[in-house]
Formats: structure tokens, sequence, C-alpha cells
């Protein structure tokens, strides 16, 4: 058994409360970016010292504030989920949020993809013919505060969604998110689990973010999902992806932390092949992304 001096956990808080300054002074950098609202200007020079220590004033060279926008999101998502269990360790896991900010923040996450899906489209077959055509239809499982649905319903003008939850507080603020964009006749919300899908043949594309499935539901899911696709429809499963690193083991964490569990590549193409989904596949991303999208289609 290893025994830890003080000084030595004292070396550790050290290293990492560097590391959480820095990246509180990172998310003011970005937010000033982004807003175009900046920081004090007695703060600035040291700001960026630090965040030139850190190697991340480099690394903004060249970026625009649409690209920094869904990194501030994260950022700030992360940042309130890690001080909500300093807060309140002895809270069961589970996305059991009700602060309206948290979970606003969390939803300006998912937005993001909408902006990344043309991407993966060369990959997924008559995707985008289908997403083009007169009437798509997309199943966003997990719709929180429905931003992705939204998203989606504005990058495509004739989509028509349903977004489904069971989280009552995010539905609350997902209807006034929806009522806002004026999209009420294109987004349709549901207090429903995926599990309870009775839809059959009607989606052209579904989206599930596993980190925020349980276990023992994911099998469920994935069956009603697959019978809710319209034959040759798409679903799009992302997970976190897998490492042995500090990174991988907090991330490990925080799906702990939403109710969900960590799995790898492999076991989410065998179930999806076990779900009867043909053209099973993980969709490039970025090397350092932290999830991973794996693709199935719907044969009949």
């Amino acid at each position: 058994m290893v025994v830890m001096s003080i000084e030595a956990l004292r070396d550790i808080v050290a290293q990492l409360g560097a590391s959480a300054g820095a990246l509180a002074v990172l998310g003011a950098e970005l937010r000033a970016r982004v807003t175009g609202q900046p920081v004090h200007p007695a703060l600035e020079s040291p700001a960026h010292d630090l965040l030139r220590e850190a190697g991340a004033l480099q690394a903004l060279e060249g970026t625009s504030p649409a690209e920094l926008a869904p990194l501030l999101a994260e950022l700030r998502h992360f940042w309130d989920i890690d001080n909500d269990f300093l807060a309140s360790p002895g809270r069961s896991p589970g996305w059991q949020y009700a602060d309206a900010t948290l979970l606003q923040r969390a939803g300006e996450i998912t937005e993001g993809f909408a902006n990344v899906l043309p991407r993966f489209l060369p990959a997924l077959e008559g995707l985008a013919a289908r997403l083009d055509g007169p009437a798509p239809t997309f199943l966003d499982v997990g719709t929180g505060v429905a931003r992705l649905s939204i998203a989606m319903a504005r990058k495509w003008p004739s989509l028509r969604v349903v977004g489904i939850d069971v989280w009552g507080p995010s539905l609350a603020l997902a209807r006034k998110n929806v009522d806002d964009a004026g999209l009420q006749d294109r987004i349709e919300l549901r207090e429903q689990s995926g599990e309870a899908l009775t839809d059959e043949r009607l989606f052209d594309l579904a989206w599930i973010p596993a980190a925020f499935v349980p276990e023992h539901a994911l099998g469920r899911l994935v069956e009603q999902v697959h019978r809710s696709l319209k034959p040759g429809g798409w679903l799009l499963f992302a997970a976190a992806k897998p490492g042995d690193d500090l990174r991988a083991a907090a991330l490990r964490f925080r799906i702990a932390l939403y109710g969900g569990t960590p799995t790898t590549q492999h076991a989410i193409e065998q179930l999806l092949v076990e779900k009867r989904l043909t053209d099973v596949r993980a969709l490039p991303g970025p090397p350092r992304d932290f999830k991973i999208i794996v693709a199935g289609r719907r044969a009949d």
C-alpha cells in the first residue's frame, strides 16, 4: 500500500489548482472573444501570461468566435457539473439538475452537432437527399432543452422533429425555447422515454446520447429506435471515447454522474448489429475529440 504524505497531497492540490485556474481564465478569454466583452484591462496581461504558459494563447490564434462558442459551452457545462458535485457529493447519480442556467448551458453543447453533421453525410448513404427532401423527420432522444432540435430545424427548413425526454425541468425550458424560436409547428416535444417509443417507420434520422442512458436501458432503447426508423433511415449513437489517461478518467466520472455507462466502440457496434441495424461503422472525428459516433442503418 502506498502511503501519501500531506506534503505530497498539497503538491497535487497545487498542480490541479493551477490547471483549474488556467481553465477558468481560458473560459473568460473564450467568453470575451465570443461576446466581444473583454476582461478588465488590469487583468488582461497576467491572464494572457497564464494562457501563454499553458499553451492556450498560441492555440487561440486564427480561431473565430463561431468556432469558440461550442468550446465555451462545453467548458462552462463541465464546470457547472463539477461544481455541483463538489457542493453535493452525496447526491445519487443521474440527470437530476434543475438549475435553469446549468440546463441551458448543457443544451448549448448539443446544438453544435447540427453544424457538424454535414461533414458526416457523405458516409451516410442517402441521408443527405432525405434531409433535403420535402418532409424529412428527426428523432432527438434525450432532447433536454431542445437546443439540438432547434438547430436541426433551422439547418434543414423542411425538417420535422420529435424531441423526447423524461426530465420535467428540461422539458419546461425546451417548450419555452421552441416557442421563442417560433418552431412550434415543426418541433414536437414529448415527456417520454426512448424505451417507451411506439412510433414505427417514421424517422429518417435518430440521435442517441449514450452518456445519459443507464446500461440496463440501452438494449431496449436501440430496439425501439430501430423500429421507429424508416427503411434506410440512420441512427447516430454518441458515446464517450475510451482512454486510460486523466482526461478519460474525468470523462468516465462525469458519465457516472449523468447515470450513464462508459462503453467501447466495439461494444456499441456489437449492440447495433444485435438489434438488426446494418452498415454499422464509427464516423471519423477529430483525434482529440472526447466522443465517438457510431452509425447504423435500418435495412427494411
